[in-house]
């Protein structure tokens, strides 16, 4: 039987409305003149999604430089009579990415969700989180809007890969803007010191230029569940129980709050950091501008996400159900060598939210530079002088 904090979804109380609440119908929406519906239509649609991608080469033992069909890169076109990559890497979507429901009203509806989301970019689909070379779905699409949709790369090994990808994603563009807000999992071997090679190099460069947000994925591992104060060699390590600190969950509409609402205080001065140097996301993006020459008119907004994964419980969190069943689950201490001193998880009644938070680069200091002077290794740190935005996903 759940406890009664696991009912508190903060989430039911933003983003639409669910279908099976009473009285969300509007019987007179057919005798609304055309244009009213569209812009009514259009007004739903106009929402920021987060869409989770991988990008992966054409096989596990190809290189950057070589296309799986044989050809040269950068010598197909596509239906716009653009020129693409080619072959050279796979572009993994999640499966959980749903289209618009709009899609599936009638004829009008499903002409205005077609206009909106005018970049069709092939790709597979990845089953689970943990999957790189997944067993894919040939011959499906993402759709994608540029002014409101974020692009995660969650992951991709070589920087030549994020550059074909960016200039793909502009070449499937009727409009030619392509990617305009970019959310990137950097890890220590997505190096900036490559040698680029083809067109991609000049349409990324413009990118970059015109890149209105720039977010970097900061994972919590553990999410809600517990956070390790002081990790080894500490022979007295502490536990903080973080209730507030989101459940990371992706290809979905979300809403962004200004600040979050809840209770939060207390845990922002234990958040778990793990072996993420937050100063390398800064210095990452300024070595791209370097390298790629770039010449920005204004500074682009640039963002942390912290949020909550269960990844290491190959665990994805999807709905309603999936979330319940995760706070259903019993407390797991898994990766601590010393347990907790009580099985009794304290309950604030802070609401659990599945989605994440969004800081300033300055609010999560570099590695090193910790009031507590603690290590990277198994780190907490104080970030209770920003208070966080929210971005709060739609739970199906």
């Amino acid at each position: 039987m759940r406890s009664e904090f696991t009912k508190r979804i903060f989430n039911d109380r933003y983003g639409h409305s669910r279908p099976d609440e009473p009285g969300t119908a509007f019987v007179l929406f057919p005798r609304l003149p055309p244009e009213i519906r569209v812009k009514i239509f259009q007004s739903f649609l106009e929402r920021h999604r987060i869409i989770q991608v991988r990008l992966s080469l054409s096989s596990p033992n190809g290189g950057s430089g070589e296309t799986g069909d044989g050809t040269a890169p950068y010598t197909t076109y596509n239906g716009l009579g653009n020129v693409v990559s080619g072959d050279t890497y796979r572009i993994c979507a999640s499966k959980y990415l749903a289209p618009s429901e709009l899609f599936f009203v009638n004829h009008e509806a499903r002409d205005v969700a077609c206009r909106f989301y005018r970049v069709k970019v092939p790709c597979y689909l990845y089953p689970t989180q943990g999957s790189i070379f997944p067993f894919p779905k040939p011959d499906t699409t993402f759709l994608y809007n540029p002014e409101f949709d974020i692009l995660h790369i969650q992951y991709f090994s070589a920087l030549q890969l994020l550059v074909d990808f960016v200039h793909d994603v502009r070449a499937h563009d009727c409009k030619g803007v392509g990617v305009r807000h970019l959310a990137l999992h950097i890890d220590w071997d997505n190096y900036t010191e490559e040698v680029i090679r083809g067109p991609g190099k000049t349409a990324f460069a413009e990118t970059l230029e015109s890149l209105a947000s720039m977010w970097f994925e900061l994972t919590v591992y553990a999410g809600a569940r517990v956070n390790q104060v002081r990790g080894e060699p500490s022979p007295a390590p502490d536990f903080h129980y973080n209730r507030s600190v989101p459940l990371y969950s992706g290809s979905k509409p979300f809403n962004r709050l200004a600040t979050d609402p809840r209770d939060i205080d207390p845990d922002l001065r234990h958040i778990c950091r793990g072996r993420i140097d937050s100063g390398y996301h800064k210095s990452y993006w300024e070595s791209l501008v370097k390298s790629f020459g770039v010449q920005r008119a204004t500074p682009v907004d640039i963002r942390l996400m912290v949020g909550g994964s269960m990844s290491k419980q190959n665990f994805e969190l999807v709905d309603r159900r999936s979330l319940w069943k995760l706070l259903s689950e019993p407390w797991k201490w898994s990766g601590y060598r010393r347990q907790p001193p009580t099985n009794t998880v304290p309950d604030r009644g802070v609401d659990t939210v599945a989605g994440w938070w969004l800081f300033p680069p300055e609010a999560i200091p570099e590695a090193g530079h910790e009031a507590s002077g603690r290590g990277i290794d198994g780190s907490v740190i104080d970030v209770s002088a920003h208070r966080p935005e929210l971005c709060i996903v739609d739970l199906p």
